[in-house]
């Protein structure tokens, strides 16, 4: 039996709870259905140990479905996307991986995602949120969603370089941005000096004017884009401890 990547988040677990513990067959008795091991992919989502954080959040759904065995296998952002890449192109596939919102129309025109298109309530997320889930611009599979949204929020990559050069030392989301190191650094094999972060993330507004205000003590750059990667507004500010906004 192949198996398909799918994506991983809260429609993944409603995919698995649909199981039952026993199954009728024609002749209308019970047959004890085996168990099943379900293994999935995800990326580091927090400072802390994310395989524990992650078999902590579905819990509740393993305890009700004791007939699945969850292997959860945690893959470093920076090695993900080409392992996934490696997967769908015949290597050994999970059964559910976590994808970063950027790869989703280039893994899903493998044509190994699952199509999730009226599988799960599109009302919980914002529309732009829901945009990273189709292959836009395809005329046949443009409507498909091939993702659920599962973690809205800030990815940071950090580098050993004041660049943002090369491979991140480490990757992890962030729900926001928000840090004092004083005399130290983010540490996980970054310095204390000479170091540089990319934080980046895809969030939903309404149409309204917006302030985004901002501190830092070496220099900041931002930038905001439209779905369509339209570069909509650009600030660089290299002052020590200057507070700036746009």
């Amino acid at each position: 039996m192949s198996r398909v990547a799918k994506i991983i988040g809260l429609l993944g677990l409603g995919i698995i709870a649909a199981f039952s513990c026993r199954n009728a067959n024609a002749a209308g008795k019970t047959q004890e259905v085996q168990p099943v091991t379900l293994r999935i992919w995800i990326m580091p989502n927090g400072p802390g140990d994310s395989h524990v954080d992650f078999m902590d959040l579905i819990r509740p759904f393993t305890d009700a479905n004791p007939q699945l065995k969850v292997e959860a296998t945690v893959i470093p952002w920076g090695e993900a996307l080409g392992k996934i890449q490696e997967a769908v192109s015949g290597g050994p596939t999970p059964d559910l991986t976590q994808l970063g919102t950027t790869w989703v129309a280039t893994i899903a025109a493998t044509g190994r995602l699952l199509d999730l298109t009226d599988k799960y309530d599109e009302k919980s997320f914002p529309p732009q949120v829901l945009a990273t889930t189709r292959i836009e611009g395809d005329p046949k599979r443009g409507e498909k969603r091939f993702a659920m949204p599962w973690i809205v929020d800030t990815r940071a990559l950090y580098y050993n370089n004041q660049g943002l050069s090369g491979t991140p030392t480490f990757v992890q989301n962030e729900s926001s941005i928000n840090h004092n190191w004083g005399n130290g650094g983010p540490g996980n094999g970054v310095g204390n000096d000479h170091f540089s972060v990319r934080w980046q993330g895809s969030f939903g507004f309404s149409a309204a004017n917006y302030t985004f205000t901002y501190s830092s003590d070496d220099g900041m750059r931002i930038w905001i884009f439209a779905l369509q990667g339209v570069q909509m507004a650009e600030d660089i500010r290299n002052l020590a401890a200057m507070p700036c906004a746009k």
